[in-house]
């Protein structure tokens, strides 16, 4: 993963764009984000507790919005897909903070 820090804000997203077929399996975070599609196109799954609350293609240009602790995936549904997932920094606790504290372990 690659990661980008602008003010307040941090930008994540895959090394390399993504081949048909690839997949970023399915995850949670204790925050909510934005997904924007760079270029390609990407089939996406939302679960919450087990059950699929939605499920679709969004394509370059577009944005998908992943509430906290939604289970989410994307798989790369053309060549060359590319996405950036985009949040403000959070501290472990979900929390937004003026402060980058880093995506490590965390220490106690």
């Amino acid at each position: 993963m690659a990661n980008w820090i602008c003010g307040p804000l941090e930008f994540r997203s895959a090394d390399a764009p993504m081949c048909a077929g690839d997949r970023v399996d399915f995850h949670t975070h204790n925050f909510p984000h934005a997904t924007l599609i760079i270029a390609g196109r990407f089939g996406y799954t939302k679960k919450v507790r087990g059950e699929v609350i939605a499920t679709g293609e969004i394509g370059a240009g577009e944005t998908l919005c992943v509430e906290a602790n939604e289970e989410h995936e994307f798989v790369a549904m053309r060549d060359n897909s590319q996405y950036v997932c985009c949040f403000p920094h959070r501290n472990w606790a979900g929390e937004i903070v003026d402060t980058y504290v880093g995506n490590g372990q965390q220490s106690q």
